[in-house]
């Protein structure tokens, strides 16, 4: 009967080959536990910041941190340094100012500035005049003409040697996005068109040279 059967062997003692068989498994058992716990010892829980490059941006969820270590922190501050004060701001805070200072150095940061060009001979007419560009912090920029009237705002992506225009508004703001090769040196910046539907954007972007003003 089961019963029965179940009572003959817990009641006969062990032979020296159980006995073995049992040490062995009562070590592994023990490793396991240490091996856990130096592994929790190794990773705790708490999350440390050390080595990385945490930044908080607004978003429509009124908030989002964003969060990069190791070598992609330096990437990070390296690419979004350029067009963001905040994210520079954070780099600089965090002991990556000089992935900061190097896209600087190099002369290959997007500028933050205001420019100028002024054209003549365009058409439609309306083309001609003077217009003033101005790169602000956060991507964003605006478009003067004639100076002192804004009529345009958007936003800019800046991808090494790429610069893209979109999400405009505004009373000659273009419904598309346009991309543009860029270049920066000695206060002059240069914009060649790799596609743009907008033919009014890419003449005003690309006729003349902008000056730094």
């Amino acid at each position: 009967m089961p019963v029965e059967g179940q009572w003959r062997r817990a009641n006969t003692p062990l032979n020296r080959r159980d006995k073995r068989l049992l040490a062995v498994a009562a070590a592994v058992a023990v490793a396991a536990a240490a091996a856990a716990g130096g592994v929790y010892a190794a990773h705790p829980s708490g999350r440390s910041d050390a080595g990385c490059a945490v930044v908080s941006l607004p978003s429509t969820m009124g908030g989002a941190e964003v969060r990069n270590c190791g070598a992609a922190a330096h990437t990070f501050c390296r690419l979004q340094g350029r067009v963001d004060t905040t994210v520079a701001a954070a780099c600089r805070r965090q002991g990556f100012a000089a992935d900061v200072r190097s896209v600087a150095a190099a002369g290959s940061a997007f500028p933050q500035a205001r420019f100028a060009v002024t054209l003549s001979g365009e058409s439609p007419a309306f083309l001609n005049g003077t217009w003033r560009l101005s790169f602000l912090a956060g991507g964003r920029y605006a478009t003067e003409h004639p100076l002192n009237e804004v009529v345009a705002r958007g936003r800019i992506v800046v991808s090494g040697r790429t610069v893209t225009f979109g999400r405009e508004t505004g009373s000659v703001a273009c419904t598309t996005a346009g991309r543009y090769r860029w270049s920066y040196s000695g206060k002059v910046l240069r914009l060649t068109v790799i596609s743009d539907a907008c033919g009014g954007r890419e003449i005003v972007l690309t006729a003349k040279p902008f000056r730094r003003v």
